[in-house]
């Protein structure tokens, strides 16, 4: 599967407080069951319980087409390892969001019945859609979705929260929809949320402004969950409270795995990045093949717990990247942020590092060595890395790579230690 790893704003692994790794995995296109490894140092790994999707109720077999197609998020809840998980699954013909929460005691996953969230079908304009979830501190699960029915939109970035918290020992099942920003003028393909501060607050993130084409974007939309609508009644929504990276660099694009997000653990300051090509001043948009050209600037924004946002002082120096493979940010210790992308020819991934993400990357960014490329011909692509937000245990980059002659498609990761 091409985006086995999912997108760059996405989870597929996490690492626990007591300093365990699990990634979390479908094996084929059309699995009906999320796999699970899981390791104790980040190099020897052993097989989880298998996460069940089905059975829910009405008798459809669900299944899920792609890696993009779910994420996790990890709490240490009183004691207990709690995973949530989010799933946009098909199945007869139709669409459907789903929620799962499981908990962790290698080599056990016990997991719950998938909890179908309301109203969230509508999945057939964007099938590629990539959902996330986050756990706050205070026990409340927030999902979001492009899949909600709305009659008028289609593919936008739709926000539930918990109806109740998770306590650790339990879960009552159960969303309200509380947030709903539209992507114009087309649609959102990926989105983040992540939690500010210990009071509850998120801050979602999402891409906007495809004027190009469908899955390549200029701008970042941002709202915190101060902000969300009070009222979600037919034909009311928000486009955006803030719209990051406004006007800088003249047209850019930037694809839906193009992006990152990384809120370090216990503070409310959230740093996006985005990886993008510029169109020349001089040269219509509309008549480049932003695919030819690929990736290659960065730029980095601070953004508040308000959504109010300042640039990052010294953008992460170019990297050029074939568009659509990801870029991952992780912490390598308490001070230093990890940004890695993959070389324009699927080859070696590039990383860099910012010595104190704390003041807006006032040291500036370093370019380290390279994690070398793949033997015997395959490729990389569709990076994510894990570990940012936390430094209990050195993070880790995981991507899909491509076997050459047919071979298909397999994940692999490094460790990042020393950073």
């Amino acid at each position: 599967m091409p985006y086995a790893t999912g997108y760059a704003v996405q989870q597929h692994a996490i690492i626990t407080v007591g300093k365990d790794y699990w990634l979390f995995y479908i094996k084929d296109s059309g699995s009906t069951v999320i796999k699970t490894r899981y390791s104790e140092d980040g190099h020897s790994w052993n097989d989880g319980s298998d996460i069940p999707l089905n059975p829910v109720d009405g008798g459809t077999t669900w299944s899920i087409v792609d890696g993009y197609s779910f994420s996790v998020a990890y709490a240490s809840i009183n004691g207990t390892d709690v995973a949530h998980i989010i799933v946009n699954a098909v199945g007869g013909g139709g669409y459907q969001t789903f929620h799962i929460r499981a908990t962790l005691a290698a080599p056990t996953v016990t997991a719950g019945p998938p909890f179908a969230i309301p109203g969230t079908t509508n999945g057939n304009p964007c099938p590629e859609d990539g959902p996330v979830t986050v756990v706050t501190p205070n026990g409340y699960v927030y999902d979001v979705t492009a899949w909600t029915v709305r009659g008028y939109t289609n593919c936008d970035t739709n926000i539930y929260v918990s109806a109740a918290p998770d306590d650790g020992s339990s879960w009552t099942a159960g969303f309200n929809d509380v947030g709903y920003f539209v992507s114009q003028p087309g649609y959102a393909d990926s989105h983040s949320i992540v939690s500010v501060g210990d009071a509850g607050n998120v801050l979602a993130t999402y891409p906007d402004w495809d004027e190009q084409d469908t899955y390549e974007y200029s701008y970042i939309g941002v709202a915190p969950s101060s902000a969300f609508p009070a009222s979600l009644a037919a034909g009311t929504f928000e486009t955006k409270m803030a719209e990051l990276f406004y006007g800088f660099d003249g047209t850019v694009v930037v694809g839906a795995d193009d992006w990152s997000v990384c809120r370090p653990s216990g503070g409310t300051t959230t740093f996006v990045v985005r990886h993008f090509y510029s169109y020349p001043l001089d040269v219509d948009a509309g008549s480049v093949d932003p695919y030819a050209g690929g990736v290659d600037s960065f730029d980095e924004l601070v953004v508040g717990p308000d959504g109010g946002w300042t640039e990052g002082q010294i953008d992460p120096p170019a990297v050029a990247s074939s568009l659509g493979t990801g870029v991952a940010m992780v912490i390598g210790s308490p001070t230093t942020m990890v940004l890695g992308a993959i070389d324009q020819d699927g080859g070696a991934i590039s990383l860099l590092t910012a010595s104190s993400f704390t003041t807006a990357d006032a040291g500036g960014w370093t370019r380290r060595p390279s994690i070398p490329a793949p033997a015997g011909g395959a490729t990389r692509q569709s990076l994510v890395g894990t570990g940012c937000g936390s430094t209990a245990a050195p993070p880790l980059l995981l991507w899909t790579e491509m076997i050459p002659s047919g071979g298909g498609y397999v994940i692999k990761g490094a460790q990042l230690v020393g950073f």
